[in-house]
């Protein structure tokens, strides 16, 4: 039997909470309250971005979080030398792809300047130090350390059926000290954390795989390391400026309790027939579907190197339960935990 995955609505109940506890621990973490206090955050606003000096502190994402060497560690997705002349720099001076990496608290952020939304973010998540952090108001911020114009703003999500989808979940980072997860808290309202999503699309099954993967694997000390990011295609269909992703993948990476080795499993939300025409919408079923990594780099053109070698699903044999939905090989739909393959 197919279990459906329940709506997960903690972020809905949230909203009907009292802001008191979020504003204490905004200000244990030397976040200004905005003027006017919270109330004045409200929701989907925009709120002023202070200078790039303020992010000195952020150490982003750590490739070493589940663990040293070759074996353990996780490194994020390369960008080959033609996607690399699409990324928004952020450090001249860096060499590599540390010229492209925005830090923020426990997750990190590349840019495609040129479609203005993310290539990809890669956020660490540690399940023994989670905190819950009442969602009081949705300001959201333009990213001072790069250029304006290389993010997609509010002309885009302004009266439209789309959210502002958070690539790194709002939950995800939120964790450890009281003032570092409020910190995080306050970072994953980043337009460069963000893409268009039908509220549909950001409100269900999509937006709490990792809670399913976390909570039904056996995943040692409760740590995975998430990549999450848009399939920007060149067929995409224009929207106020912007070409909406028609797909958004996923890679969620852990080291198991039996082999103590790492298991990297990617997913691929498909989207059938979703946009019809200019500003339209065709309402559909959106669907889940776990599909290998190397699919994934034939999607996006990233490079996941030796990480791939870590993917159960490259070992499975496309038998029951799996069907072609990228044009590229087998993937498996996703209806609950017992369809994962881990």
């Amino acid at each position: 039997m197919v279990v459906r995955l329940p709506f997960d609505d903690r972020d809905e109940q949230d909203l009907l909470r009292s802001g008191e506890e979020h504003a204490a621990t905004r200000s244990a973490a030397g976040i200004p309250a905005p003027a006017g206090g919270e109330a004045a955050l409200g929701f989907e606003r925009t709120r002023a971005s202070g200078p790039p000096e303020l992010y000195l502190d952020r150490k982003g994402y750590d490739p070493c979080f589940l663990g040293r060497g070759d074996a353990l560690g996780v490194a994020v997705p390369d960008l080959p030398s033609e996607l690399a002349e699409q990324a928004a720099v952020v450090d001249r001076r860096a060499a590599g792809l540390e010229r492209f990496v925005l830090p923020y608290t426990h997750f990190s952020v590349v840019m495609n300047g040129r479609r203005r939304l993310p290539f990809f973010s890669a956020a660490n998540i540690n399940g023994n130090e989670l905190r819950s952090i009442p969602r009081t108001g949705d300001a959201w911020a333009y990213d001072p350390r790069i250029d304006r114009n290389l993010q997609a703003g509010d002309d885009v999500y302004a009266n439209t059926p789309f959210d502002r989808g958070h690539m790194t979940r709002r939950l995800d980072p939120v964790w450890g000290t009281p003032g570092a997860a409020a910190l995080a808290d306050e970072d994953t309202f980043h337009f460069t954390n963000a893409c268009p999503q039908h509220k549909d699309l950001n409100r269900k099954e999509w937006a709490h795989l990792e809670d399913y993967v976390l909570g039904n694997a056996g995943t040692e000390d409760l740590k995975v390391c998430v990549f999450t990011g848009p399939v920007l295609a060149g067929d995409d269909t224009p929207f106020r400026g912007l070409l909406l992703p028609k797909e958004y993948w996923k890679v969620v990476v852990m080291v198991r309790k039996d082999t103590h080795r790492l298991s990297a499993t990617g997913y691929l939300l498909s989207q059938k027939d979703m946009l019809t025409g200019f500003e339209a919408f065709a309402f559909g079923q959106f669907k889940t579907y776990q599909v290998t990594l190397r699919e994934i780099e034939q999607l996006t053109g990233l490079d996941f190197g030796a990480l791939k070698n870590s993917d159960p699903m490259s070992r499975a044999r496309p038998a029951g339960g799996f069907e072609s939905v990228t044009g590229l090989g087998a993937a498996r739909m996703i209806g609950g935990p017992a369809d994962l393959v881990l």
